[in-house]
């Protein structure tokens, strides 16, 4: 435990304060006074009592997107250790054993440099390739190997010349333009050294969501279907979940395998089991088919955290490994799908 000096300063007030009227930061371990700590009524008695861990304002602010959110410290009342290393024994383990799926940008790196990845896939909500594109492309540099795929939604591209300009090193290119609005929303994948086609025949028709589908061949000589959605928030629900239902009956009646993600706009935190999204849950689960990401990966200033990005798959003699990467490039977290045999 942090001792607290009397001496000590808070940091927002600059006013000297008492050990019985004050929180400790357990990162950076500065200080401030209770009332400038966000924390609800509910939950100060517990961190002043170091019983549960407090992370100060300006040490979210510098690594993660979510310092605007009014409940920011109840949304990370919900990750034990969210800034420890996901890695169980790194040096030896091949695949980690992955206990929070919140992964920093170096614990990232590590995650895909120690698991033996024959694939994976990168998604990100980008809101805007023009004004983001930079921090993917920084963000893809870092990494020591990168994604085999990487799936983007919201690119709000307009026109061929705005597509001339995206280019990312050692990845080829496919855009799908949404159909919505020129201005509006847009879908596209980077594939990178893999064998692949483009599937024109698959599609969903009643909910009008935008997706993209490919085939691809992976180094372990399997093809697998990838498909990228992006359904808009106030299309129909009931046509999107027809729509879905359809495409995994296909895809089981072929026994085909196939990994699904993107931004979904359905946030399955609200699943219960007598609501519309319970239901969705459970037709999912029918399929032999869950969800690989269970935490939020929207933030916003106006709403609670929500579980809209998801990622699903049904893949035989193959380990799965998903993960949300702490990176700021939108209101969004990107969240990525490891694969090993």
């Amino acid at each position: 435990m942090h001792k607290i000096d009397d001496s000590l300063f808070c940091q927002t007030c600059k006013c000297v304060f008492s050990k019985w009227n004050c929180l400790t930061c357990i990162v950076c371990f500065d200080c401030c006074h209770v009332s400038y700590s966000l924390l609800t009524f509910e939950q100060t008695p517990a961190a002043l009592k170091f019983q549960e861990p407090y992370y100060c304002q300006n040490y979210l602010s510098k690594i993660l997107p979510f310092q605007s959110v009014p409940d920011i410290q109840l949304a990370f009342s919900r990750f034990d250790h969210i800034y420890s290393c996901n890695l169980s024994n790194p040096d030896t383990c091949d695949i980690p054993t992955v206990h929070n799926p919140y992964f920093s940008t170096p614990d990232t790196n590590q995650m895909f440099n120690k698991a033996t990845t024959n694939f994976s896939v990168f998604h990100l909500n980008i809101r805007s390739v023009a004004k983001n594109f930079y921090k993917l492309q920084d963000f893809v540099s870092i990494l020591d190997k990168a994604p085999s795929c990487i799936a983007i939604s919201e690119t709000w591209l307009n026109s061929g010349s705005e597509i001339g300009e995206i280019q990312l090193q050692n990845y080829f290119f496919i855009h799908k333009p949404s159909y919505k609005s020129k201005w509006c929303w847009s879908l596209h994948t980077k594939l990178f050294k893999l064998n692949y086609s483009v599937c024109h025949d698959i599609c969903m028709p009643s909910s009008n969501c935008e997706s993209l589908w490919v085939k691809i061949k992976t180094n372990s000589s399997k093809s697998i279907y990838l498909g990228v959605i992006y359904r808009h928030p106030y299309h129909q629900f009931d046509g999107f979940e027809k729509d879905l239902n359809n495409l995994l009956t296909n895809f089981n009646l072929n026994s085909n395998e196939y990994i699904i993600t993107g931004d979904f706009n359905i946030d399955l935190l609200k699943s219960t089991p007598d609501n519309k999204i319970g239901r969705y849950h459970q037709n999912l689960e029918g399929h032999e088919c869950k969800p690989l990401i269970t935490e939020p990966t929207r933030f916003s200033s106006t709403v609670s955290p929500s579980l809209l990005d998801h990622s699903y798959c049904k893949l035989r003699y193959t380990k799965q490994i998903a993960g949300i990467a702490i990176f700021d490039v939108s209101d969004h977290l990107p969240i990525f799908l490891l694969l090993s045999t």
